[in-house]
């Protein structure tokens, strides 16, 4: 992470001297980090990825290009991060269709695997597009990409993904789910800054218009010269919906660094350590049942983020605030807490978490 920090004080000061910047320099980050997100996602054309700001950007973007009918619907998770959300509610809303939310059954055991049937059982023939996530933000739960991208092709749905919660930390291969759209921030698991994000968009999108109609997405954009000889056409592919300065000097070689970190270190290689920590925890079965505490076997979640559900009488906010005053940080969702291990965790992090589980919070969580 220091590469990144070093990386964006040198373009800090790139830019406390404008003069330095030349006219190539607003296009070979760009192409850097397309290729780097393209490696990431197995994607073999570049071309096919946009730089955007934000999740809500780039799903924005999808939502005005999709062609929904009357009483045709979009399917989404419960409880899903807002910027996968409010998108389709405004498409529905303006298009009189319909927002099929699919929430989780919380007193279930087995709740990720009814999840993903329920989900599977109500893409039907109206079905326009399928949002999803690949891992839930909640409650760490792994969707059945496989067989949801399958069924989203059979009655020609789109389906359109927001890997925020795991890229970068979970391997995906496009040629196993083969979306139609792939939505990331670049702060979360890709470890680069805030506002900056990259998206996939297939053929599907290649006459879309973009959110936003900006010089450097129009073609012949690089010949500085003759910017003024307006044009009606967009860069092929998802360039023309790359957001308005998406050259940014300082966010740019952050997240290239950021990218080449998250590369050589392996996603799979992530995933399986972030497993032998939280093993560590999820080992301790009888005492978990002990305090009424219940995760999600192994084959229904991430290892690098999950979530520990608590009983409904459990004080919620004292345990929270006893984890902090352990210095122990995770994350409140409803009655649970969200564990999120990476690669600067260790074990003595999971063993801290351990003692104030095992000990402080036996009376809170009975």
């Amino acid at each position: 992470m220091h590469l990144t920090f070093d990386v964006a004080i040198d373009g800090i000061i790139k830019k406390r001297n404008p003069f330095q910047v030349k006219s190539n320099d607003f296009f070979e980050n760009t192409e850097i980090l397309k290729s780097l997100f393209a490696k990431l996602i197995n994607c073999n054309d570049s071309q096919r990825i946009a730089i955007i700001p934000s999740v809500s950007y780039g799903m924005s973007t999808i939502a005005r290009n999709i062609n929904l009918q009357k009483n045709q619907n979009v399917v989404i998770a419960g409880e899903q991060f807002p910027s996968n959300v409010y998108p389709w509610q405004r498409l529905v809303d303006e298009k009189q269709g319909f927002l099929k939310i699919i929430s989780p059954k919380e007193e279930l055991p087995n709740l990720t695997e009814i999840w993903n049937q329920e989900i599977l059982e109500v893409i039907d023939e109206n079905t326009r597009l399928v949002a999803l996530s690949h891992v839930h933000w909640m409650y760490g739960s792994k969707f059945n990409l496989e067989e949801i991208s399958k069924k989203c092709k059979k009655v020609n749905a789109f389906l359109v993904l927001d890997l925020t919660q795991s890229l970068g930390a979970l391997p995906f291969d496009l040629n196993q789910y083969p979306a139609d759209a792939i939505v990331c921030a670049g702060y979360k698991w890709l470890l680069g800054p805030y506002s900056i994000g990259m998206a996939y968009y297939s053929s599907s999108f290649d006459e879309a218009k973009p959110l936003e109609d900006n010089w450097i997405n129009r073609m012949n954009s690089r010949d500085f010269g003759n910017l003024t000889n307006f044009t009606d056409q967009y860069k092929p592919s998802a360039n023309r919906f790359c957001v308005g300065e998406s050259s940014n000097f300082i966010l740019l070689p952050m997240m290239i660094e950021a990218l080449k970190l998250i590369l050589k270190l392996d996603p799979s290689n992530i995933q399986k350590y972030c497993g032998e920590l939280i093993n560590n925890l999820t080992a301790e079965t009888e005492s978990l049942e002990r305090l009424n505490l219940t995760i999600e076997s192994s084959k229904y979640r991430s290892n690098h983020l999950l979530s520990l559900k608590f009983s409904e009488d459990a004080d919620i906010e004292k345990v929270q605030k006893t984890l902090i005053s352990n210095k122990v940080i995770t994350s409140v969702r409803g009655k649970r807490i969200r564990i999120s291990p990476n690669v600067y965790n260790d074990i003595s992090d999971i063993e801290a978490l351990k003692r104030v589980l095992f000990t402080q919070l036996k009376e809170i969580s009975c």
